[in-house]
């Protein structure tokens, strides 16, 4: 009989705590709408993937990267970006924060993915995996690489556009901060690229290298570059 009444009682409880269990339910549903449907105004670009919302947030398009002003096609980057968001209302997709506490986000204007634009018209490169479109990215940009725009074209180079310079300087892609330099008669010269977006460059002389920071590589030793 008591076993019954703690049932009864059990029920009572479901039922009236059901329309509750329901409120929350469609107060989560509104509020993750509602952000979808959030927008922002953007007031200022800073460079080619990262730009200032008018809270004074400041946002960097999440899984690309673009060329630092000044390297190879960095202005221009910028320039496309102001085109495509500035004085724009976007919305943010994906977000979160970065190791440097940076807003990471997929961005949207008018429906279309701005991350994306860039990527597809070679003003970026695809430096991470870490949204929903990160993948699908990943492809566009093997299609720009493959039809040589932007900087896949002008920007990464296997022969010297500057006439006697034939030193290599390389950046690790694994670590910015090993930066090396090869010339001819070096095992690797022949298979490394200069990607002038990167910083990477071209130099006349061994000293000319160094003093922009690169190092001889090791396969270089005991070796000293000739004209």
């Amino acid at each position: 009989m008591l076993n019954k009444r703690y049932k009864q009682i059990i029920i009572l409880l479901g039922i009236s705590t059901l329309p509750l269990y329901i409120a929350v339910y469609l107060l989560n549903t509104q509020l993750h709408q509602a952000k979808l449907e959030a927008s922002y105004l953007v007031q200022d670009v800073i460079d080619g993937d990262t730009f200032m919302l008018d809270t004074q947030l400041k946002v960097r398009l999440a899984d690309i990267d673009t060329p630092a002003l000044g390297l190879c096609l960095g202005d221009k980057a910028k320039q496309r970006l102001e085109e495509l968001v500035e004085g724009k209302r976007i919305r943010l997709m994906d977000q979160r924060r970065d190791s440097n506490q940076r807003q990471l986000a997929l961005v949207y204007e008018d429906g279309k993915l701005i991350n994306e634009i860039l990527v597809k018209e070679g003003y970026a490169r695809v430096d991470s995996e870490y949204t929903s479109e990160a993948k699908r990215l990943r492809q566009i940009m093997n299609v720009a690489k493959d039809q040589e725009l932007g900087i896949h074209g002008k920007c990464t180079q296997k022969t010297s556009t500057r006439e006697g310079c034939l030193i290599k300087g390389n950046i690790s892609s694994r670590n910015a901060s090993a930066k090396l330099y090869y010339f001819p008669g070096c095992s690797p010269y022949n298979n490394t690229v200069v990607e002038l977006d990167l910083g990477e460059n071209w130099f006349c002389s061994e000293k000319e290298a160094e003093l922009a920071g690169f190092t001889k590589a090791e396969n270089c030793y005991n070796k000293s570059y000739k004209k």
